[in-house]
């Protein structure tokens, strides 16, 4: 017997999308017009190719009259995507009326039926063809639970116990269907034989673990999670994720850097010299050590719920020499381990042996400023760092030598000063978001070898390379930049490099700071590069070249640009070559290939040259406002590509074409939308105007002065994401529009920014007998007379506005603008620093939305 409850009434009708005998065309359907959640795929039928999300997706697609008892009567029943509606009647204490409902799943996840809620209190339902809290799979195929599914249940009304009263036996019924999606559970080590493998969202599970039963177990994905080692029994509370339940059989050091917790909390760090495993005491050896204070205790043990260690792991010193001991073969450095050597002063000699790094998720400060270190022999793994970023840093206005986001890489070995060589080969470097002064101050090393190097998602590279005095070249030609916003310094006095190699990935397009980038290379003579720097987003340039008095761009040809005391920012970073003047020199002077492309305005990030040495690539597509890249002809043939790949070894010069389509399928939903027509009637009246509801929530707005869509398009969630914001304009004068108490006539039509700031917002309000568009970052204005529509759309960091249909016009270049902040879309008034309304506007407004989208 089902759950009871009750739920408020909803006035929406279910229709009939889609005929299962034309399966295909009802999955595009819904594919196309559907709002869905956050991840992405591609479906492809023949020459049709959508962009759209089908994450997690489920609904009701049919009601229909299965069966009846005891003179039951069934009026009538609707449905929409969660809700089921009936009107019934039945006459007597043995009346049941049945109803096939049928469910379908068009997203890629199994889903199943948490709770229905809704039923009056003298009702009851059961549900045939279906177990509560399990899968909906396909009635013809019970292995198939997602991805077009379609699921019979039949749901049953009837009298709960004495729950008859002949008086009331018409009843209309709303249940309210609360699908949920379903989690993994997997076991690591452990045997799991009949043990559950999956659960609905929200549920709790208990179950016994099999024998033997393990001391010990590990939860990964719910923090409710709990473990009874004498029983073996597991409780899962509220799952929401995926959950592991591992049999932790690995010991760790210490984690944090604080007075007890750090590795070395018990010690005086700084005349420390060495670091090393101690591989000939025996247990008891050790324990007497511990006993007479010589010796501590410097494992997680049983301290630390989520990393405990199987076996303790001791300390000592001995003659200035840190020794470890534990009868753990391999010893994991803590998840959290922060600057694990950092800032000792004595240190020469690290020795990674029997150590493991893999699971440290942030690498930052590691080895920072340990002067004295000469050597690091063992391995280190970076296969654990998870990419982070400090949300409370600016990583592109950053020039302070001290401060750093904390994470990723940033300062790993800076001012290791000794160092002469750093073995990389096992850097997984994909989730480093951060590499800032890295390598800095390590004017030893003579070779470093970073070609492995994964940088798709740094953000800085601020002194990355400073002061590398014995590098006689720098290769950085697998590099990708894409994501980089600060080059600040980044070779900056690396006195000793002749040769700088960047490549086909070297994308400045988002970088801030290119001050003192190559600055005090003395020897610097040669800059190979690709392509021309992006600077179309810089910020400051300033001595970017400064003191490279030996630099010159394309040698020894007819393009030859020597170095210039008056040219030292970014203006001459660039290729020489075809009588331009430019500090860098294109590959293989004598053998390059150009490539040109025309992308009828849109923005390329491309490589203009080539040769056949150049690492396989593959064109970026380029960004026209407006429209969507439909791919490139030329070199490649006649007819459009998306994917155009110059591989290793190519040759000839190449010219592509860029071709485009105007959306015929949004490429991203609505958050907020209101049909029909809103009548604004200035700041003393309620909005009016039976349609002035919310398409998305049911929000009814006619007892309010303005509508707050509470979507704030530039918090730290949204700042970088796309967005369009679109309504139209009737019964609009200025004549009539109310002055203000202060005298001001700026009545507001749609707000979105901060009010008395300089936020990069957007306002569309009255001036006079003229309708303004303004953007108040670089105040930037636009005014119209007649205006029927008007639709603000933010591509690539660009703010752009369309009047009257009229195509894209850019407001604001809004590209290095970082800082975010809480203002949510505003339509008929402003509101004031404190929240209330002010410049209310008297006009007719239809047909408004808000849709936001992906990151730029």
């Amino acid at each position: 017997m089902g759950k009871k409850g009750k739920h408020p009434i909803e006035d929406k009708k279910g229709f009939n999308f889609f005929n299962m005998t034309i399966f295909l065309v009802m999955f595009i359907f819904f594919l196309l017009t559907i709002g869905f959640s956050s991840l992405y795929s591609s479906f492809d039928i023949g020459d049709v190719k959508a962009i759209v999300r089908i994450n997690k997706d489920i609904r009701i697609t049919g009601i229909s009259l299965d069966n009846t008892t005891g003179s039951a009567i069934s009026n009538w029943q609707e449905y929409s995507t969660h809700v089921i509606s009936t009107s019934i009647s039945l006459p007597s204490s043995s009346s049941s009326i049945t109803y096939e409902v049928e469910i379908t799943n068009i997203g890629n996840i199994e889903m199943g039926i948490f709770d229905i809620i809704g039923l009056p209190n003298n009702l009851a339902y059961s549900i045939s063809g279906y177990t509560m809290k399990d899968e909906l799979c396909d009635y013809n195929n019970s292995s198939s639970c997602k991805l077009g599914s379609v699921s019979k249940i039949y749901i049953t009304f009837s009298y709960d116990n004495n729950g008859f009263d002949p008086n009331n036996t018409d009843y209309n019924i709303i249940l309210d269907f609360d699908f949920r999606r379903f989690y993994s559970i997997t076991y690591v080590n452990l045997n799991s034989n009949n043990l559950p493998n999956k659960a609905i969202e929200g549920d709790d599970l208990t179950f016994t673990l099999n024998s033997p039963i393990p001391p010990r177990v590990h939860f990964t994905g719910n923090s409710g999670a709990l473990y009874n080692s004498s029983t073996g029994v597991v409780s899962l509370i509220d799952i929401d994720d995926d959950v592991i339940i591992s049999y932790v059989t690995r010991s760790y050091f210490l984690s944090f850097d604080s007075s007890l917790g750090y590795l070395f909390g018990l010690f005086d760090k700084t005349n420390i010299t060495s670091f090393s495993r101690n591989t000939s005491l025996t247990l008891n050896q050790v324990q007497t050590m511990v006993n007479n204070g010589t010796a501590y205790k410097i494992s997680t043990s049983y301290n630390d719920p989520d990393y405990p260690s199987d076996y303790d792991v001791y300390g000592y010193v001995d003659n200035n020499h840190f020794y470890w001991w534990s009868e753990s073969n391999v010893v994991y450095f803590h998840p959290y381990t922060l600057g694990a050597f950092r800032n000792m002063l004595s240190l020469t000699s690290v020795d990674l042996t029997g150590t493991s790094t893999a699971a440290v998720r942030n690498f930052a400060h590691f080895f920072d400023k340990d002067e004295y270190l000469t050597t690091i022999s063992g391995t280190i793994d970076t296969s654990g760092l998870v990419l982070e970023y400090n949300n409370n840093f600016d990583y592109g206005a950053d020039r302070d030598e001290n401060a750093s986001g904390g994470t990723g890489l940033a300062f790993m070995f800076n001012d290791c000063k000794r160092l002469t060589s750093i073995d990389l080969t096992y850097f997984n470097t994909t989730n480093a978001g951060d590499m800032k002064r890295m390598f800095g101050g390590c004017n030893s090393l003579r070779s470093l070898d970073v070609s492995g190097f994964d940088t798709s998602n740094v953000k800085s590279m601020y002194w990355m390379f400073r002061k590398n005095e014995g590098l006689t070249s720098i290769d950085v030609r697998n590099f990708n930049t894409s994501n980089v916003v600060n080059m600040f310094g980044m070779f900056v006095n690396a006195s000793a490099t002749r040769t700088v190699y960047l490549g086909t990935g070297f994308n400045t397009r988002n970088v801030q700071r290119f001050n003192y980038m190559f600055g005090n290379m003395y020897n610097l003579n040669t800059i190979y590069a690709y392509s021309d720097f992006d600077l179309y987003s810089k910020v400051d340039s300033a001595n970017m070249f400064s003191q490279d008095t030996r630099l010159v761009g394309s040698a020894n040809t007819f393009d030859e640009t020597i170095f210039d005391t008056h040219y030292t920012d970014s203006r001459y970073a660039r290729l020489a070559y075809n009588g331009v003047n430019g500090y860098f020199t294109p590959y293989a002077i004598a053998n390059y290939y150009t490539i040109t492309y025309d992308v009828d305005g849109g923005t390329n990030e491309n490589p203009t040259l080539y040769d056949e040495n150049t690492p396989t690539f593959t064109l970026m597509a380029p960004r026209k406002p407006g429209y969507e890249f439909i791919g490139w002809t030329g070199s490649n043939g006649n007819i459009p590509e998306l994917n155009v790949t110059i591989p290793t070894g190519s040759s000839g010069n190449r010219t592509y074409v860029a071709h485009y389509q105007v959306p015929v399928v949004d490429l991203f939903p609505k958050v907020f939308s209101v049909s029909g027509s809103c009548n604004f009637n200035g700041s003393n009246a309620n909005i009016t105007g039976s349609t002035c509801v919310s398409d998305i929530d049911g929000t009814d707005y006619t007892t309010s002065t303005y509508i707050d869509t509470g979507i704030n398009l530039y918090n730290s969630e949204n700042l970088y994401k796309d967005y369009e914001i679109y309504f139209e304009l009737s019964n609009y004068n200025p004549a009539n529009q109310e002055t203000m108490a202060n005298g001001n006539k700026q009545n507001t039509f749609m707000n979105s920014k901060a009010e008395s700031s300089g936020y990069p917002g957007v306002v569309i309000r009255r001036n006079n007998d003229l309708i303004e568009i303004k953007s108040f970052n670089n105040s930037t204005t636009t005014s119209y007379r007649n205006v029927t529509s008007i639709k603000i759309v933010r591509m690539n960091r660009k703010i752009y506005y369309s009047v009257n249909g009229a195509g894209l016009t850019l407001l604001h270049d809004n590209t290095s603008y970082t800082t975010p902040f809480n203002l949510s879309v505003v339509f008929g008034s402003s509101i004031d620093g404190s929240g209330q309304p002010f410049r209310h506007v008297k006009c007719t407004m239809s047909n408004f939305y808000v849709k936001l989208g992906t990151y730029s």
